[in-house]
């Protein structure tokens, strides 16, 4: 665009600009920012497996005797995994739809005070909310392997 000015129009002054610089800065800092969101993400998800998988253990800490009872009354060991195993669905369930009903809120409530655009995606919403249940089912497998391992004997004293 200079070239060309200065051959149609020599020795006129202008002045030329352009925000490419601007463009990969802010490019560089929306990678990094979604960088640090993943880094954070993950974290989450670590943190929360980790909690249900203590929740799951003390539960079945308290409910020791009552596993004992069930696996004396018939229930099979695989009963027994399913149950530990649904409640850990359920709970990571709930506890996935509170942060994206909370996230969507609070994303919702800063882009229109800021008046940024924003769109919910679907695809995003089910794909962490799966990832949720998967985390939540992985974590509580081995203390609900444990539990529908235990002697009803043993469990019942």
């Amino acid at each position: 665009a200079e070239r060309l000015l200065l051959a149609r129009y020599p020795g006129a002054q202008y002045w030329a600009n352009n925000n490419i610089p601007d463009i990969l800065e802010q490019q560089q800092t929306l990678r990094l920012v979604s960088q640090v969101l993943l880094a954070l993400g993950t974290i989450s998800l670590i943190v929360g497996g980790i909690g249900i998988t203590n929740i799951t253990l003390s539960s079945i800490n308290e409910r020791t005797s009552e596993i004992g009872l069930l696996l004396a009354i018939g229930a099979t060991k695989l009963d027994i995994l399913q149950q530990f195993i649904l409640e850990a669905l359920l709970l990571s369930l709930v506890g996935g739809t509170l942060a994206l009903t909370t996230v969507h809120l609070t994303t919702t409530i800063l882009a229109n005070k800021f008046e940024l655009p924003y769109q919910f995606e679907y695809k995003i919403a089910f794909l962490a909310l799966g990832t949720s249940v998967t985390v939540g089912t992985l974590s509580s497998f081995f203390p609900a392997r444990y539990a529908s391992q235990l002697d009803p004997a043993k469990a019942l004293q």
